[in-house]
C-alpha cells in the first residue's frame, strides 16, 4: 500500500463539497491546516482531504461529509472488499490522534472501521434518484408550494451575500438556537463558493423583491449537496422555504444529478424534508 502525501489529489474529485479553494478558506477561518493525500493499493485509491487542528481531525460546520472524498466502490466485489479493509486498517496511523469523519453514503461498508475499534454512529439523510418527479412531493409540502405561488412569490435575482447571512441568522434566532459558526465564517465561504461557481443560491422573493428565503447547495459532478438555508417569519408563513427547496431539487434533477439533502437527524428538519418524496438513506460518523 502506498500513501501519496504531496497533495496529489486528483482535480476531478475536488468539486463542490471538496473544492480545494473552498476547503482552504474553511481551514483558514477555523485556524486549522488543510491536509490532502491519497491512500492507494494496486486496485483502489482513496483520496483524503481534511482539516487538522491541534492534532485533531475536525468536521467543519456546514459541511455534510469530510475527509474521505466520495469514490464509488463496488463492495460486492470480494477483491474490492479486501483492498478496502487494507486501506481502512492503515488509516489511523495517518490521521491525527483524535477526530471524527462524516462518511459519505457511498462508503457504506463500515465493517473495517468496526473491526479496527473506531466508534461508528449511524446518521440519516434524504436523497432523490433520477426518477424523482414533482408528483413525488407529498400533500402538505404541495400546499406550501402552492401557497407560495398564490402569494406571487418567485425566484429572486442574485442576492448580496450579507443579506443571505442575515437571513440565516434570523432563522437560528427564531428557533432559539445558537449558530455553530460566525458571520465571518459563513460570509467568507458563501463568497468564495459563488465566485468559484461551486455553489448555487436559490432565493425566493415577494412581488416587491423582498427576500423571504433561500437555500444554497454545493455543486458536484454527479451529485449536489443541500448546504445552508434561511428564511424569515413572513417567508415561513407563505411557503417560501418549501418553494426554495422544491426549486433546488428540480434544478439538480433537470441537470441529471442527484441531490443529497445532507441530514435528517433533527426531528423538525427531518419531517420537513421527508415531504419531498425522497429516499431515506444512512451514512456514518466515524470517531476515534
Amino acid at each position: 500500500m502506498e500513501v501519496i502525501r504531496d497533495n496529489a489529489v486528483s482535480e476531478r474529485y475536488l468539486t463542490g463539497l471538496f473544492d480545494w479553494e473552498l476547503m482552504t478558506q474553511c481551514a483558514k477561518l477555523l485556524k486549522g491546516e488543510l491536509i490532502a493525500f491519497t491512500v492507494r493499493t494496486n486496485k483502489l485509491a482513496i483520496p483524503l482531504l481534511f482539516i487538522k487542528k491541534k492534532n485533531k481531525l475536525i468536521c467543519p460546520p456546514t459541511f455534510a461529509y469530510n475527509a474521505l472524498i466520495p469514490i464509488k466502490i463496488n463492495f460486492s466485489d470480494k477483491s474490492n472488499q479486501r483492498h478496502w479493509f487494507e486501506i481502512v486498517g492503515k488509516l489511523k496511523q495517518y490521521f491525527p490522534r483524535h477526530g471524527s469523519i462524516l462518511c459519505h453514503p457511498w462508503y457504506h461498508d463500515l465493517r473495517p472501521f468496526i473491526w479496527n475499534n473506531y466508534r461508528v454512529d449511524i446518521l440519516y439523510t434524504f436523497r432523490n434518484n433520477l426518477k424523482w418527479t414533482e408528483q413525488d412531493v407529498e400533500r402538505e409540502e404541495k400546499k406550501q408550494i402552492n401557497k407560495a405561488l398564490n402569494k406571487n412569490l418567485m425566484p429572486g435575482n442574485p442576492t448580496p451575500t450579507q443579506q443571505l447571512v442575515d437571513l440565516l441568522f434570523q432563522s437560528y434566532r427564531r428557533h432559539g438556537r445558537k449558530p455553530p459558526y460566525s458571520c465571518e465564517y459563513l460570509y467568507s465561504l458563501l463568497e468564495i463558493a459563488q465566485k468559484r461557481k461551486c455553489a448555487q443560491v436559490n432565493s425566493v422573493v415577494d412581488d416587491q423583491q423582498n427576500l423571504l428565503a433561500f437555500r444554497a447547495k454545493l455543486l458536484g459532478e454527479q451529485q449536489d449537496y443541500d448546504w445552508i438555508a434561511g428564511s424569515n417569519i413572513q417567508g415561513l408563513k407563505q411557503g417560501a422555504n418549501a418553494f426554495a427547496l422544491y426549486q433546488s431539487i428540480k434544478q439538480s434533477r433537470d441537470q441529471g444529478k442527484i441531490i443529497d439533502l445532507c441530514g435528517a437527524n433533527t426531528k423538525s428538519i427531518a419531517l420537513f424534508k421527508a415531504g419531498f418524496g425522497m429516499e431515506l438513506i444512512s451514512y456514518a460518523r466515524i470517531s476515534w
